[in-house]
C-alpha cells in the first residue's frame, strides 16, 4: 500500500499475524500515527470521532484508517485472506448511524447495482463507483439505506389532497351522478313542475 508524506486514507486488504507496529516499522515511513473513525464518539463540535489506535492492535477487515506519516513509503506485509469475503451487503450491515470510514478486503466491490448508496473516496473526496482494496471510503449511514418500494409520504398526501379537492369542487355532481341523476336536469325538472 503506497503512502504519501502526511495524510493517507487506507484499508488493509488482507489479515496479518503481525500487529500494526510491526507492519509500519518495516515500511520506512518514519513516525506513524493511525486513527480509526468511531461514529459513536463524534459529537459534532466537541469530539471529531477519530480515535488514535494503539499500534499493538491488529488490522481489521472492512475498516478504513487515517494514517499520518512523516515520510513517503510503502506498507508491505505478509497477509492472509480474511476468512469471509467482503461484499456490499456485509459492508452495508456493518454501518452505524452517522459517518463510517470503511474499506474492503482483497476484492473490488462494484457499486453499479447500488447507485442509491453514496460512497466517497476519503483521499480525494469524490464519489466513487467501486470500493478498491487498500483504500478507505466515507459512507454516511442515511446515504446507504435502500429506498423502500411504494408510495412515499409526500405522494400519499398529494393523492389524498386531490381526492378532497375533487370532492369539495365536484361533490354535488358526484352525489347526483351516483344517485343516477344529472345535475343540470334536476333543476330544470323542478322549475317545469312549478
Amino acid at each position: 500500500i503506497p503512502l504519501i508524506k502526511g495524510e493517507n486514507w487506507i484499508s488493509f486488504p488482507e489479515d496479518s499475524t503481525d500487529n500494526l507496529l510491526t507492519i509500519f516499522s518495516k515500511s520506512g515511513l518514519g513516525k506513524v500515527t493511525v486513527y480509526k473513525y468511531d461514529p459513536l464518539k463524534s459529537t459534532g463540535s466537541t469530539e471529531s470521532g477519530f480515535v488514535q489506535i494503539d499500534l499493538t492492535s491488529y488490522v481489521e477487515m472492512g475498516k478504513g484508517y487515517h494514517v499520518i506519516t512523516t515520510n513517503v513509503g510503502t506498507i508491505s506485509y505478509l497477509g492472509t485472506p480474511y476468512k469471509t469475503k467482503m461484499t456490499f451487503d456485509r459492508l452495508n450491515k456493518s454501518l452505524m448511524r452517522g459517518y463510517n470510514l470503511v474499506g474492503t478486503d482483497n476484492n473490488i466491490i462494484d457499486l453499479s447495482n447500488y447507485d442509491w448508496c453514496r460512497i466517497v473516496d476519503a483521499q480525494t473526496n469524490f464519489s466513487t463507483t467501486e470500493i478498491a482494496p487498500g483504500k478507505a471510503y466515507w459512507v454516511y449511514y442515511e446515504d446507504c439505506r435502500q429506498p423502500k418500494l411504494g408510495l412515499d409520504m409526500l405522494t400519499k398526501v398529494t393523492i389524498v389532497g386531490v381526492i378532497i379537492t375533487g370532492y369539495v369542487v365536484f361533490g354535488e355532481d358526484i352525489k347526483n351522478f351516483l344517485r343516477g341523476r344529472k345535475g343540470n336536469n334536476v333543476g330544470k325538472s323542478m322549475s317545469n313542475r312549478m
